[in-house]
């Protein structure tokens, strides 16, 4: 039990996160054409509390630094920012890209970095941080195979459940109650294909929806999953409720995809698409693996259900209720 109650007490100690992707990501994309190299970072508004200017990018073609002769910003919508950056070309045999900002950013801020050819093809992606900020390209070779993109993007996934510690706190209230195998079965079922058709819809832009609204929704689900284990003892339907909210946070796992230019890829975005959505799926049956049989074992005492799960969701609420004050008013 004390186990249980130390992994609920993560969730309110990390309840100053605002956002389910914090302390943010970024992404820059580099074209190398015969007469110059154009890059494209680009950032969501809450994740940028200074002007960097054009310090942003360094690129040197061999040992030479590049200048920069061009510089823009965007503001396609409300939620992100682009910042175009032209260089010159010059013959040379490898590129090193330095993403300099990086060292002025939150800690923990990550960059993904694509560098493509004259023709959009990838020549290598990497997923950049303050420690590692520095990529070199040999211009002869391709290093981004599929595999290694698949990875990346898996990995991605991983990491984006378990550094969104409002996602776990939503699994955790859903799970408390425990219930039989087969009902957490069709409850996880349901909420993966929700979460997967809105993460691909909204991934290529079919379906679009502001992240102020979608941020303080998936607070919401969370208080009302936590007050539902509060206040019902049938929940036998609970996999509708999780069909819903999974739509909800499905919208919610897009944003870091669209952040990135995948839903621009064309069909190229489904390898990634696809390896991040398996990645979300993987931490989440992690969580659920640990979670369940340790719920399951303390089902047996009667103070369990009495008084401790009405403790542990009340925890719960109280972080959500948190992330919903904080998203609205944000």
């Amino acid at each position: 039990m004390n186990c249980l109650i130390r992994m609920l007490m993560l969730v309110l100690l990390f309840s100053g996160t605002v956002l389910a992707h914090d302390p943010g990501l970024s992404a820059a994309e580099v074209r190398i054409l015969s007469d110059r190299i154009l890059a494209e970072v680009s950032f969501a508004r809450v994740d940028l509390d200074q002007n960097f200017g054009e310090r942003l990018l360094e690129i040197k073609a061999d040992e030479e630094i590049l200048t920069l002769r061009h510089f823009d910003i965007q503001t396609p919508d409300a939620n992100s920012i682009h910042f175009i950056l032209e260089f010159p070309n010059s013959p040379a045999s490898e590129l090193h890209l330095s993403a300099v900002v990086l060292e002025h950013l939150p800690r923990g801020h990550k960059q993904f970095l694509s560098v493509r050819d004259s023709k959009g093809k990838i020549l290598t992606e990497r997923m950049l941080s303050a420690e590692a900020k520095d990529l070199t390209i040999a211009l002869q070779t391709n290093s981004g195979s599929r595999s290694e993109r698949f990875f990346r993007f898996l990995v991605l996934g991983i990491e984006h459940i378990l550094t969104g510690y409002d996602h776990i706190a939503f699994l955790l209230a859903v799970l408390l109650t425990g219930g039989s195998l087969s009902s957490n079965a069709r409850i996880i079922t349901s909420f993966t294909i929700a979460h997967s058709l809105t993460l691909a819809l909204a991934t290529f832009g079919v379906v679009t929806l502001p992240a102020n609204i979608v941020e303080p929704l998936i607070a919401a689900s969370i208080v009302f999953v936590s007050i539902e284990n509060l206040v019902r003892r049938q929940l036998a339907r609970r996999w509708l409720v999780t069909l819903v909210f999974g739509l909800i946070h499905g919208l919610g796992f897009a944003s870091i995809l669209r952040e990135l230019g995948i839903g621009a890829m064309g069909t190229q975005g489904a390898i990634p698409l696809l390896s991040f959505n398996l990645g979300v799926e993987f931490a989440q049956l992690s969580i659920a693996a640990l979670t369940l049989p340790l719920i399951w074992r303390f089902q047996r005492r009667p103070t369990f259900m009495l008084k401790h799960v009405p403790a542990l969701s009340l925890l719960i609420t109280l972080a959500g209720i948190y992330w919903l004050l904080a998203r609205i008013l944000v």
